[in-house]
């Protein structure tokens, strides 16, 4: 069976429904890591069903692995003293419970939180020893489970966390286990030699810096001051091709509110004057059906079928549905604002490292 994760995640629940404990379809290979997704063991249905991602000589009781933990089964709820949680897809660096692993993720895990310091945000509270399981692994991205899961999303960002358990794995032969070597600057023993030329083990990491920029540039956008977030996306417009000037993308106040409406000229040439514009800068709620009201009350106001919607987070069906006869709105979600963004060049910088190598070819030819 080749590997999809939505068809694997479906045949969990499956599984699940009909208690039934083989491992067929439940075991696959993706990216030459063995891929294993869990229900439980031995006839106990599992609270916490899981998928693991696992290198060669790495196991989900013995290592380290990049780990899907699905917080959000009826058993889980059940579990739950607090009974208003909301229910989580977490995609985790994984870590060993059962033994301590040979290996760590070093400093990608600085700054990160554990499941179990995660918990207190997600007002998850149980006394269950099962559920405590995972709280020693730490969180790379979090998902709200609900009807719709974005299984492309989850996979874009299994992807990247496989690119830095690649980079970890490859890099060295021995890691030394973080708690035993408090205060190291390095996670490589001394007595290390990798045999992996540095110009490539810096292009891994390269890529691997590289694949998470974007969730990176989204987040240092959510945290900018209105202000700020004002003048960036009057940036993003200029580079885009409206207006020749910073003059033509004008911000004005129009519902009264704290909403950053405004106007910008739809081209270079004025063959169609202004575009209406909105930006959200928003954290964690999405943009609905109001907003896109709000929108559709500046077009009018300023005389133009031309709009655009910008927002740091995504758009409500309703508000993905909101399309008035005779007029023209474009939605940038947070995904595309940063894609944007990184076309343009605004908001990032290429950081630059030189390396001096042998030059074997012109010592050969010598």
């Amino acid at each position: 069976m080749e590997y999809n994760l939505k068809q694997l995640i479906a045949s969990m629940w499956v599984h699940r429904e009909n208690k039934d404990f083989s491992r067929k379809g439940l075991e696959l290979s993706y990216r030459g890591f063995s891929v294993k997704a869990s229900i439980g063991m031995t006839g106990q249905i599992s609270m916490i069903p899981w998928i693991s991602y696992c290198a060669e000589g790495q196991e989900t009781n013995n290592g380290i692995y990049p780990v899907l933990l699905f917080y959000g089964t009826p058993e889980f709820l059940k579990a739950n003293i607090n009974k208003t949680v909301v229910k989580k897809i977490v995609l985790a660096y994984g870590i060993s419970a059962t033994n301590k692993p040979d290996k760590s993720w070093g400093s990608e895990v600085d700054g990160k939180n554990t499941i179990g310091e995660a918990f207190k945000e997600w007002n998850y509270e149980t006394k269950k020893t099962t559920i405590k399981k995972y709280n020693s692994s730490y969180v790379y991205k979090v998902y709200d489970w609900t009807d719709e899961i974005n299984y492309e999303q989850i996979q874009k960002d299994i992807d990247c966390l496989i690119d830095t358990y690649t980079s970890i794995i490859k890099g060295s032969k021995e890691y030394t286990p973080i708690e035993e070597t408090p205060g190291q600057d390095s996670n490589i023993s001394e007595k290390e030699t990798p045999d992996i030329p540095i110009t490539v083990r810096l292009s891994d990491l390269a890529k691997s810096a590289n694949a998470t920029l974007p969730d990176s540039l989204l987040e240092a956008i959510k945290k900018m001051n209105p202000k700020s977030f004002e003048v960036l996306i009057a940036k993003l417009l200029m580079s885009m091709g409206y207006g020749n000037t910073r003059e033509d993308v004008i911000v004005t106040r129009y519902t009264g509110d704290d909403d950053i409406d405004g106007y910008v000229r739809k081209d270079r040439l004025d063959i169609e004057k202004i575009c209406a514009y909105q930006a959200k800068r928003f954290t964690r709620q999405n943009v609905g059906i109001e907003d896109m009201n709000n929108l559709g009350g500046a077009m009018i106001n300023y005389g133009t079928r031309c709009g655009i919607f910008v927002t740091t987070s995504d758009f409500t069906p309703k508000a993905k549905e909101y399309n008035p006869v005779g007029y023209k709105i474009i939605r940038i979600d947070g995904k595309a604002l940063v894609e944007f963004l990184i076309e343009y060049g605004i908001g990032i910088k290429t950081e630059r490292i030189e390396v001096m190598t042998v030059d074997t070819d012109f010592l050969n030819n010598l």
